[in-house]
């Protein structure tokens, strides 16, 4: 029957029936074609019978995936992934018979497959990374190629910090290669909302790069009439309580907005001791702009050596089980950046978008407990944040935060609490020490979460 039915299909243009089903289309077009070969009389009675037990259905159209563009047709999924795999391979500079390998596998393309392959001495570490980076930019363009081999020539951390301004011309400057229905603007916006998911950490930390911040430090010197008067310039998280009224320099209005873009500075890089600086007494401003500057390129020196650190995965608690490259940081600095860094980690589950994020570090909310022992309407006023999205936020610090409280409640009543006095306490000791043993790093990682060290 295939012989029969296949020179009379080969002859129809499907794109002109896209719209008709398989059954009408083999009753009306395909059979009456087929009927001047008398030779065909017992095909086309087979086909007539089969056709009378068959209901119509699905259109060609359909049946083919003719709505969707030809890469995400499942008929031809194979074939494009095959494609796609040996021309990523190609971007990463793999051999062809490691490019061959991965455009063989059936299962994704992920650091798992290629740590793998890298055991298997398939590829080398370097060519790992090197595809792991194309895979990733791969997914952030929506398989755009072009885009991709223009992105490749910048790093990681220079792509992740760049704006619309920077992503538009480009993104425009391709013309053509854009995906279907999209246009430069709504996919710029695209890329920069998948930057955001992809490069949490990365967005955050080239944000906080020392280079970025010397317009931030500067405003020391418009300050400096007033670090003589004030005992304390910064208090805590805000500015100090200054009688503007008795004020005798000239424009203290500037005065005023420079010392809260210097308290949102401090604020935000407080665990490396910013504060403490601005308010010490025993040195002078050039003293002051200098230690500052050597604290904050601790942190892009940190960065510099760690760029593909995502903090979301990072164990700053286990000093065992550090991974982390310290070159260029001494011993004595460590601890400041860690904690720093870890401000950084706890502020990335606390909003969602970086731009939320900063103004947290802003006003000094870094940590669930900072935020949830506020009242609501206070923390809506200092945030500075939307009062929807401020209210997002305190309803889930209050909600994480009273959830730690009840478990390190709970396990220190089963440890020392009353409950051990009652009839079915584990005299023993046997079940409170198993737990103890269990559950004593709990309570530092927990720590570490919520609160600040």
């Amino acid at each position: 029957m295939r012989s029969a039915l296949q020179p009379v299909v080969e002859q129809l243009e499907y794109r002109d029936h896209q719209d008709t089903d398989p059954v009408t289309l083999l009753r009306d077009r395909v059979l009456p074609s087929m009927k001047r070969n008398l030779k065909l009389s017992g095909e086309i009675a087979d086909i007539e019978q089969r056709l009378s037990n068959n209901e119509l259905g699905q259109t060609i159209g359909q049946l083919l995936h003719l709505d969707r563009p030809l890469q995400d047709n499942p008929i031809f999924f194979t074939e494009i992934r095959r494609a796609k795999t040996l021309t990523y391979a190609s971007l990463a500079k793999l051999s062809e018979a490691a490019a061959s390998d991965l455009a063989d596998t059936e299962v994704a393309i992920d650091d798992i497959t290629l740590a793998n392959m890298v055991g298997n001495e398939l590829v080398s570490e370097e060519e790992a990374t090197e595809m792991s980076l194309v895979m990733d930019l791969a997914r952030l363009t929506g398989d755009n190629l072009n885009l991709i081999k223009e992105v490749k020539r910048t790093s990681t951390m220079e792509m992740v910090s760049w704006s619309r301004k920077e992503w538009l011309p480009l993104i425009t400057s391709l013309g053509g290669t854009l995906p279907p229905k999209e246009n430069p603007e709504t996919y710029t916006d695209k890329i920069l909302a998948n930057i955001e998911l992809t490069y949490p950490s990365q967005i955050l930390l080239t944000r906080t790069l020392a280079s970025e911040q010397t317009g931030r430090v500067s405003r020391l010197d418009t300050l400096q009439p007033l670090l003589d008067k004030c005992e304390r310039l910064i208090d805590g998280r805000k500015p100090a309580s200054i009688d503007w009224s008795k004020v005798t320099i000239a424009e203290p209005e500037d005065l005023q907005r420079d010392l809260v873009a210097l308290t949102d500075f401090t604020n935000t890089y407080r665990h490396l001791g910013i504060a403490e600086l601005i308010n010490d007494k025993e040195i002078n401003l050039d003293q002051k702009k200098e230690a500052i500057g050597k604290r904050l390129q601790l942190v892009e020196t940190f960065n510099s050596h760690n760029p593909s650190l995502d903090l979301r995965l990072v164990n700053f608690i286990s000093l065992e089980e550090d991974t982390l490259n310290w070159q260029g940081i001494s011993t004595e600095h460590r601890p400041l950046v860690r904690k720093q860094m870890m401000a950084f980690q706890r502020v990335l589950s606390l909003a969602g978008d970086t731009q939320s994020r900063q103004q947290l570090l802003n006003k000094g909310f870094d940590s669930n407990r900072s935020i949830a022992s506020q009242m609501l309407s206070r923390f809506i006023a200092e945030s500075g944040l939307s009062e929807n999205i401020a209210r997002r936020i305190y309803n889930d610090a209050r909600k994480k935060t009273d959830s730690i409280i009840h478990s390190v409640e709970s396990i220190r009543d089963t440890i020392s609490g009353g409950f051990s006095n009652i009839g079915m306490a584990d005299n023993t000791g046997i079940l409170r020490n198993k737990l103890y043993n269990d559950l004593r790093g709990s309570i530092r990682r927990i720590n570490a979460i919520c609160y600040p060290l």
